[in-house]
């Protein structure tokens, strides 16, 4: 298994979402990924869910280096009109795809300066490298807010 940032850092703090990535049970996770599973995300990510089935927190491992790139959002449950969570949160994703779609409500916690909050969206992200910095982005053009329509107990798009 490749040298890790997170064997090199072990009291690194997230400052982002409020999920605790770095944590001891996290990153026993991450270990246990890297040496058991082979890439199942954008050909050489392992994509696994932190979080738990009603609040998903998203984690792309790299399989070649080791480094956990996390989404920092969380996506709970579909909400009817007075907040009521009426459906799990999900997600989509495939070894030859870079997109990660996620489909339920946003929340983006202390994440300085966006407070990307949204109910009821289906938001696509891809890994995204510059300069200095790797990281999940939106794709912005996939992503789809909905509303609740209480007659037909369903959520359809907002209209344009």
């Amino acid at each position: 298994m490749p040298m890790s940032l997170l064997k090199r850092y072990p009291n690194v703090k997230v400052i982002y979402f409020n999920g605790n990535y770095c944590s001891p049970s996290n990153i026993s996770k991450y270990k246990t990924a890297l040496k058991n599973q082979k890439a199942n995300f954008d050909k050489k990510y392992i994509l696994l869910n932190t979080g738990t089935l009603n609040a998903l927190e998203m984690i792309a491992l790299d399989t070649q280096s080791g480094i956990a790139y996390p989404l920092n959002y969380q996506f709970t449950g579909w909400e009817d009109n007075q907040g009521n969570v009426k459906k799990k949160p999900s997600y989509t994703f495939s070894l030859n795809d870079p997109k990660l779609c996620l489909m339920g409500s946003q929340f983006d916690g202390d994440h300085p300066g966006t407070h990307e909050t949204y109910s009821n969206i289906r938001n696509c992200f891809t890994i995204q490298k510059d300069r200095t910095t790797t990281s999940f982005e939106s794709t912005y053009t996939d992503k789809v807010q909905y509303e609740y329509d209480e007659k037909n107990k369903t959520w359809a798009p907002y209209p344009n």
